[in-house]
């Protein structure tokens, strides 16, 4: 329903749209820190086509559910959360977490769904530190 709504909204006006997207993926805090950001990703996506977005969307949408992977993972899988993520929550990334036999789990407070921007120190050494220890000889 919400990504029939999203692709309704694109076809209406997919500036519109990246205009209001992008900034929910931030935490409430973060939209001020990082409006530069924020002002510079809705640039880049608005140069995306309609159809482009529409595709990305009906992709999304038809998607199998590939939580098997998780659960037959045979290697460690990282998971980065934010608390205030509108697109994934919380409850819902706890639950895949627990699939994998290895799995470690970063939480990220004032973060919503672009941690990478949001708390950018705090994730690359989670990333790192994940990945010495998971993949080093």
């Amino acid at each position: 329903i919400n990504r029939d709504r999203a692709i309704r909204a694109v076809a209406g006006s997919h500036k519109t749209f990246v205009h209001t997207f992008i900034p929910a993926l931030f935490a409430k805090d973060s939209r001020i820190r990082l409006l530069h950001d924020i002002e510079q990703l809705q640039m880049r996506a608005g140069k995306i086509s309609p159809a482009s977005i529409i595709a990305a969307l009906e992709g999304m949408k038809v998607r199998v559910d590939r939580q098997g992977v998780l659960r037959k993972a045979g290697f460690p899988v990282a998971f980065i959360a934010g608390k205030e993520d509108s697109r994934m929550p919380l409850n819902v990334m706890m639950e895949q977490a627990s699939l994998p036999m290895h799995s470690e789990t970063l939480i990220l407070g004032n973060v919503g769904h672009m941690g990478f921007l949001e708390a950018k120190e705090k994730t690359m050494a989670f990333i790192r530190f994940f990945a010495q220890r998971s993949f080093s000889g």
